[in-house]
């Protein structure tokens, strides 16, 4: 994983750890809390764990975008199997990627 990558990751799990409030309405406290608890489980994960959080948060980025579109449309269509349709054209979409345009995207992300 490059450092984008890496970035990426650890934005998430800081994320997930920011949801917990540990102290209450002290933002600074929390984030802080947030960021060495994300840093610590980042080093605890296996490569492939790593991966596999890579390839979720670069998969929902490619749904939401492609959702906004008309990729799959159906006019008498359900919105969940489009739904379902979208994570499976967006899944293949990321094992068939290069590695040129996954840096791309994770540059996306990174600044969206």
């Amino acid at each position: 994983m490059d450092w984008n990558e890496k970035k990426i990751v650890l934005n998430y799990l800081q994320s997930l750890y920011l949801k917990e409030k540990k102290y209450g309405g002290f933002v600074i406290l929390n984030t802080m809390y947030a960021k060495n608890k994300a840093i610590k489980k980042y080093e605890e994960l296996s490569i492939n764990d790593r991966e596999l959080i890579l390839k979720k948060i670069v998969v929902d980025y490619l749904i939401k975008e492609s959702s906004k579109s008309l990729v799959l449309y159906n006019v008498h269509g359900d919105p969940n199997k489009r739904l379902l349709r979208l994570k499976e054209l967006m899944y293949h979409k990321y094992n068939s990627m290069s590695s040129i345009e996954r840096a791309i995207i994770c540059d996306k992300i990174l600044h969206n």
